[in-house]
């Protein structure tokens, strides 16, 4: 999600209210990420964006006896979470917000090494929303393909060998590698004309148990609630209210989950209203008869209006992907 981002970021940054007017292209991204990593100095940050107010990053970061730095899963979920405002503020803000962390939970020598890895893994991230970005204007209008998926894999695999060391790749990706495999694997078998419905099937059931038995458990509850969803959809086809669709949640879920699901029901019904809102807007103005300058910069002061800047991001990619 955050390499998404960091494409769409780095097109649109300019438009954000409070961050620098600058064009932030792949190069520039690179040129601030080298200066934070060079030149880094403790200094007290701003408040916190909106979208991580009053929310924990929850890692604890670790040190061996040897003061060498322990690499899991939790520092990229600490690059992650910050890397998640990325256009609520600026890239050299994020990073040293991450690098602080660093100064505050651990000792010399293994600042000195999370910050040699952050350096990589923001190149890499940077490097990896290029090769997306790549990859979807070549299958633009002839539709993804099982080659352009396993290329893209492939480039990902190169990137990941460039940038960090086997330690780190078995922390920060084996995992996802596992899962990407998998669903490689499944799309060849569902795609090949010679095997029939039922050895298709059969041929899934068998490469899912190859998965580790804590995904094969996730698979299944994710099953579970697939289905349980499409029960929701025809029940709502049907005509039932929000009380049935409780009801029969809580059936089958409990209680505490129905009501969580209600309340999810409600904020994606809010968001869907504002976005259908703001589509109409946008192509009243495409359709007003302004110039193409006056018309982007309608549609940019319609989206500062009425969307966070991080709610701007996803409109701003919402509306290309239409």
């Amino acid at each position: 999600m955050t390499a998404c981002l960091l494409a769409v970021y780095f097109t649109y940054v300019n438009f954000q209210p409070g961050i620098s007017k600058a064009p932030i292209t792949i190069s520039s991204a690179k040129e601030i990420n080298r200066d934070a990593f060079e030149n880094y100095q403790y200094s007290p940050l701003p408040q916190k964006p909106a979208s991580l107010l009053n929310v924990s990053h929850g890692v604890t970061l670790a040190a061996d006896q040897y003061d060498h730095l322990i690499i899991d899963m939790g520092i990229k979920d600490l690059f992650e979470f910050y890397l998640s405002a990325l256009g609520e503020e600026s890239l050299s803000v994020i990073l040293n917000r991450i690098q602080n962390v660093f100064t505050s939970q651990l000792p010399p020598l293994a600042v000195k090494e999370a910050m040699a890895l952050l350096r990589n893994y923001v190149d890499y991230r940077i490097e990896l929303a290029e090769v997306k970005n790549t990859m979807k204007l070549l299958q633009a209008g002839k539709g993804a393909n099982l080659n352009a998926l396993q290329e893209q894999k492939n480039q990902e695999a190169q990137l990941r060998q460039k940038f960090f060391n086997h330690e780190t790749y078995l922390a920060f990706f084996e995992k996802e590698d596992v899962m990407d495999k998998f669903m490689l694997t499944q799309l060849q078998i569902v795609n090949d004309p010679e095997l029939s419905k039922q050895h298709k099937q059969q041929q899934v059931r068998e490469l899912e148990l190859t998965l580790p038995e804590e995904v094969q458990q996730i698979r299944k509850k994710a099953g579970q609630h697939g289905e349980l969803n499409l029960a929701v959809k025809e029940m709502r086809n049907e005509g039932a209210n929000d009380e049935s669709i409780f009801q029969y949640r809580a059936q089958t879920l409990g209680e505490q989950a129905a009501r969580n699901l209600a309340q999810l029901d409600e904020k994606r019904n809010k968001w869907k209203s504002r976005f259908e809102h703001y589509v109409l807007q946008h192509n009243n103005i495409l359709d007003s008869g302004l110039s193409e300058l006056d018309s982007q910069l309608a549609i940019d002061q319609l989206i500062q209006n009425s969307f966070t800047a991080r709610e701007g991001i996803r409109v701003r990619a919402l509306v290309n992907g239409l």
